[in-house]
């Protein structure tokens, strides 16, 4: 359940940034978390039988420590 969190964080960031906000927190005042942001998304994706937005740019490897 907790990578499953996670995810629902990186869609509400990755919708916040851009710029799609409103498309799921219409209220001007209260303001929805990323995890709230994040599930409604995944759920909307879900029943339109979309795919999730691909993941931010992370290196496929680990970089070497710099030598003292």
């Amino acid at each position: 359940p907790r990578h499953s969190h996670l995810i629902a964080v990186v869609v509400g960031m990755l919708l916040v940034q851009a710029g799609n906000r409103s498309q799921l927190d219409w209220h001007g005042e209260r303001r929805l978390s990323f995890l709230q942001l994040g599930l409604r998304e995944i759920a909307l994706l879900c029943y339109q039988r979309l795919r999730l937005p691909p993941p931010p740019y992370c290196p496929s490897e680990v970089p070497q420590k710099p030598m003292p």
